[in-house]
């Protein structure tokens, strides 16, 4: 089940990161996942520098969104949904200096979905699985200036993810098939960001 105060409590505690930080002497990213966008999911990251080539940051993303209800093909009314909640933290090690080309990093993630009713894979058409998950993994990135202000930061991690979850038919008010834990490892992070520098 998808928790509104908890999605709130995490926004609140990325942003009060900034407050117990010396503003003046660091240098401060903001920005968003455009492929977290290509699922209809508002997403915002905030980056503070902490070294001369490491940068601390978390993110957080939210899809509040129900989608039209359908008839599949036995007749069944199903009610798609691709709702969750994450949230992320990343610590980063630049070659060259924070916020410019190459880094490596290591991140953690955690989150919550209610998701199923949709054609994106065959597994989610058919069902509806509702749970949780946390893990962690390394990536790497890299940043391309835009300006004096903006950037564009592309990245990839991998990882291990622990998931439960129950998982129900897909109808309308589908049944619950059985309550599951999964280990996972394998990608655990993809993006193509704008960054924006608050100096």
């Amino acid at each position: 089940m998808i928790n509104r105060k908890g999605i709130w409590l995490l926004v609140l505690s990325v942003l009060m990161l900034g407050f117990v930080q010396d503003l003046s002497a660091q240098r401060i990213g903001i920005s968003t996942n455009l492929l977290y966008w290509a699922t209809a999911s508002p997403n915002v990251s905030l980056e503070y520098r902490i070294g001369s080539h490491t940068t601390v940051g978390g993110s957080v993303g939210y899809n509040p969104f129900k989608l039209p209800n359908r008839v599949n093909a036995e007749g069944v009314a199903v009610n798609p949904k691709l709702m969750h909640w994450s949230a992320g933290a990343e610590w980063r090690y630049w070659t060259c200096r924070p916020f410019e080309r190459f880094y490596v990093g290591v991140h953690a993630l955690g989150g919550a979905y209610n998701i199923g009713g949709v054609k994106i894979l065959s597994a989610l058409e058919n069902q509806r699985y509702d749970g949780w998950g946390v893990g962690a993994g390394v990536g790497a990135g890299y940043q391309w200036a835009l300006g004096q202000r903006w950037g564009l930061n592309v990245a990839l991690g991998v990882g291990y993810v622990y998931l439960h979850y129950d998982r129900f038919e897909c109808g309308a008010c589908g049944d619950r098939t059985g309550t599951f834990n999964r280990h996972y490892i394998g990608p655990t992070k993809a993006s193509v960001s704008f960054v924006y520098f608050i100096r």
